[in-house]
């Protein structure tokens, strides 16, 4: 949303400057500028969401909007003579931001407990009563991997790619007012040559796909009648000679509830999280949600990392 409100901006302003480098007026010397068409003011009003700055358009409150056209009013709107609707490109994109820090996304900073507030170094988070980290010894506080020896590191990532696999890149396209093209990467389509033809793809959206990476990184079932929730094994032998019915493997633990901050002040943003809510909760992860505005999510995601 920032790239396009500068790239808004800036088509403004360039078309500000060719009126006033092009149309000579007449003018009162010490009265008026020699050149240009000019206004007296430019007042900006922060709308806070894509339904209130479109509530203030269609009052008359504001003369332009720097959003796009929300889906329900675009016939509307088109259909009124007194509304001016034009068509622009915009390459930018949105995505779920992943906090690898955090067991299971990621294999966890897990070097110091208690609150986050009190923490000294960055980024840390919880860790999970009588687990044993083994790490480098000038680790700094900050992530690291280690595919070679760390297990956590590997279970992780197919952690990650379940989540890849509820990314419902379509439905959430259907959701803007305008085109849109799913992506696997962050290689525009229109960047053709660039992009890696061998890169993974994690589409269409797939709940088995993600059940299957979940499995395959030692998340089961392992404790029958708690509603289909996934738990954790870190010994690989034994989650895979355990069987559906047998006791839960040894160090079987808990998941960690999955902390979802989901934007609610943009409705595709809410849309999109609402899809990777309940793609994890059917695929039997639990998931803390957060509905909240950007002021409300902001500190969470990228101050707290929690």
């Amino acid at each position: 949303m920032k790239l396009k409100i500068v790239v808004a901006i800036s088509l403004l302003l360039t078309f500000l400057m060719t009126l006033v480098s092009s149309i000579p007026v007449t003018a009162n010397p010490g009265t008026y500028e020699k050149f240009g068409s000019r206004v007296d003011n430019i007042i900006f009003r922060v709308g806070g969401s894509l339904t209130g700055e479109a509530s203030e358009f269609e009052q008359g409150l504001i003369d332009y909007m720097d959003w796009a056209v929300p889906s329900s009013k675009k016939d509307a709107w088109l259909a009124n003579s007194a509304m001016v609707l034009e068509d622009y490109s915009e390459a930018g994109w949105y995505e779920i931001d992943i906090n690898t820090q955090m067991w299971p996304l990621g294999h966890g900073a897990m070097n110091e407990t208690g609150s986050i507030s009190t923490r000294t170094k960055w980024g840390s988070s919880d860790p999970t009563a009588e687990m044993d980290w083994t790490r480098p010894a000038d680790w700094d506080g900050h992530y690291w991997v280690d595919y070679d020896n760390c297990q956590r590191c590997r279970d992780a990532k197919w952690f990650r790619k379940a989540v890849a696999w509820l990314a419902n890149r379509d439905q959430i396209s259907s959701q803007f007012p305008y085109v849109t093209t799913p992506m696997e990467t962050f290689i525009f389509p229109m960047l053709t040559g660039w992009d890696n033809p061998s890169a993974p793809k994690y589409s269409p959206f797939s709940v088995s796909q993600a059940k299957a990476c979940l499995e395959a990184g030692g998340f089961k079932d392992y404790i029958p009648g708690d509603g289909g929730e996934r738990e954790y094994c870190p010994n690989v032998a034994l989650r895979e000679a355990w069987h559906t019915g047998d006791p839960a493997p040894a160090g079987t633990e808990e998941i960690p509830d999955i902390q979802l901050w989901r934007r609610t002040d943009d409705e595709v943003r809410s849309f999109a999280g609402e899809l990777l809510r309940d793609g994890l909760a059917a695929s039997g992860v639990t998931v803390d949600d957060h509905p909240g505005t950007y002021s409300y999510c902001t500190p969470h995601a990228w101050k707290d990392y929690d």
